[in-house]
């Protein structure tokens, strides 16, 4: 029992520690992270480096489709989900990606 109550307080104290994010950025380069069992895409942006990966905690299993839809040069707003741990060194993970007209940057 005490188990089970220390699960889902740390279960609450790990979601409400997460932030969520909206941004618009002009995708510059991206690669592919392969680790034995997984990988992860690092999207490197005007606004810095992002990460594409699948998140069970928030049943994001997509990462690969919306790899597929990003492209060099082009503009995009997206929704990041991330925990900020000062002595971690975590990227912001893209939960959703919508492409629009990099002009809309400058406004």
């Amino acid at each position: 029992m005490i188990n089970k109550v220390i699960l889902l307080i740390s279960l609450l104290l790990t979601l409400t520690a997460c932030n969520s994010e909206k941004t618009e950025i002009k995708v510059k380069d991206y690669e592919r992270i392969h680790k034995k069992n997984s990988g992860y895409y690092l999207i490197f942006t005007d606004k810095g480096v992002f990460k594409n990966g699948d998140n069970y905690l928030f049943f994001k299993f997509n990462s690969s489709d919306i790899q597929n839809k990003i492209e060099k040069n082009n503009c995009y707003n997206i929704k990041t989900r991330f925990w900020r741990v000062s002595f971690l060194s975590m990227y912001k993970n893209i939960m959703t990606l919508d492409k629009i007209n990099c002009k809309q940057l400058n406004k």
